[in-house]
């Protein structure tokens, strides 16, 4: 068979199921919530931190729970 990294087999496919830190999670929907009623004072949002704490997941999980379209840049690519 065709090796499947643990990362990607078991990443969370939806917001409910990425783990940790719940208040991150309530301030990035608060803050996606708000582009439905016009866009925010604040239009960028920028994620830091150390590896693998989620960054990425959330993000993905967020973006296929609201069927949006994702754009990611990182500065490792540049």
């Amino acid at each position: 068979s065709v090796y499947t990294p643990w990362t990607v087999k078991y990443k969370p496919m939806t917001l409910n199921e990425v783990v940790g830190n719940q208040e991150a999670k309530a301030k990035i929907i608060e803050w996606i919530q708000q582009w439905e009623k016009k866009p925010p004072k604040k239009r960028a949002l920028l994620l830091y931190g150390p590896p693998g704490i989620g960054k990425t997941a959330t993000i993905e999980a967020l973006a296929k729970d609201l069927d949006m379209e994702l754009v990611e840049s990182n500065a490792s690519d540049y």
